[in-house]
């Protein structure tokens, strides 16, 4: 973010404002950003972002038996709804269910 800002001329603050849609930043200042991260080929950081707001974006999901029909549709359903939504989804698939099974499952997920 620092290497955008100084290629656009602007602070890593405006260029968070112009990432995340902040209204108030002038739209020449949103092109010079805009231009910048593509030529930079910036991508956010995931895991700063989880650090800094303490919300990872993710949603986990344990389904039984992933490979059948029903379940590998509801999760094609949970995966566009989560996308559009601007979520992703972890998924773990269980055979068997346990209370064991699922106490490491739920630790699997919080453990992302």
């Amino acid at each position: 973010m620092t290497d955008v800002a100084a290629r656009a001329g602007v602070s890593h603050q405006t260029v968070s404002r112009v990432l995340n849609g902040v209204p108030g930043v002038r739209e020449e200042t949103r092109t010079r950003v805009s231009t910048a991260i593509e030529s930079l080929g910036y991508r956010r950081n995931s895991a700063a972002r989880t650090l800094a707001t303490n919300r990872s974006g993710r949603i986990g999901v344990i389904s039984g038996n992933p490979i059948l029909y029903g379940p590998s549709m509801i999760m094609e359903a949970v995966q566009e709804a989560a996308h559009e939504a601007g979520y992703e989804v972890s998924t773990i698939g269980l055979n068997v269910f346990t209370a064991e099974s699922m106490h490491e499952a739920v630790d699997r997920l919080l453990d992302q």
